[in-house]
């Protein structure tokens, strides 16, 4: 009985050992360097940037790495809008990141994407071919139904908006390529705009001009200041450099 009970114990003992020999094996070591791995194209997210926040996770060890803790890191990264972290064996942290994409700029230093979120780059000198929009910090997804609202009814004539200004008296500023400025009533801007579109073409700007200014018509094309906000008509009015 005694040697039935050796003979057990002697095979638990070397099933321990078998065991704990290949975790050894199958275990990356705790302080191995680890590595990382991009999985995304990034065109406006620096790695350097990346770097200085996953370096202090790496340390941590393939086990301990704080995983949440790296995605929510990462995620303050200004133009990464989205971040996913998982391990690959034996050493590695896969990252898949998503970078925002902005749709226009916000005042005078920030841009907005498609969601209406608001970020503050340090440098938006790339973007200034973008739509300027500027309102209240709370109204961003209505100011983009604005804008785009006011771009489409534009599209009829071939203008497009280069700024958009939501003042507080809910009056829109309008400022198009084609030089002119609008402003409107942002409730009724679909009536208002509708109306001057179909107007437009009626109106000899050229003669005007030359009615206000009391000179002869000029071939240049003016640039007009046309004020939307009334019940039965328009105001128009040259631009000059001081507008």
């Amino acid at each position: 009985m005694t040697r039935l009970w050796l003979k057990g114990a002697l095979v638990a003992l070397l099933a321990g050992l078998l065991l704990l020999w290949v975790l050894m094996v199958i275990k990356p070591e705790q302080h191995a360097t680890m590595s990382y791995k991009i999985t995304s194209s990034l065109n406006h997210v620096s790695l350097d940037d990346i770097e200085d926040v996953i370096w202090p996770f790496l340390a941590q060890g393939f086990w301990e790495v704080d995983l949440p803790g790296l995605q929510y890191s990462l995620q303050q990264q200004t133009w990464v809008k989205q971040a996913h972290v998982s391990r690959q064996w034996p050493n590695q942290l896969i990252l898949e990141l998503e970078e925002r994409d902005p749709i226009a700029r916000w005042g005078q230093a920030g841009l907005i994407d498609r969601q209406g979120e608001v970020f503050n780059p340090e440098n938006v000198a790339a973007f200034e071919h973008l739509v300027k929009l500027t309102a209240h910090d709370l109204q961003t997804r209505a100011m983009l139904r604005h804008w785009h609202q006011v771009q489409d009814t534009l599209n009829q004539m071939a203008w497009r908006v280069k700024s958009l200004t939501w003042f507080a008296d809910d009056v829109l500023h309008v400022e198009v390529d084609a030089g002119h400025q609008l402003y409107i009533i942002a409730s009724e801007k679909g009536l208002l705009l509708q109306r001057f579109i179909q107007a437009w073409p009626h109106l000899d700007t050229t003669e005007l001009v030359a009615a206000k200014t009391l000179q002869m018509p000029t071939k240049e094309p003016v640039k007009w200041k046309i004020d939307l906000r009334y019940s039965n008509g328009m105001a128009l009015k040259p631009l000059t450099r001081v507008d």
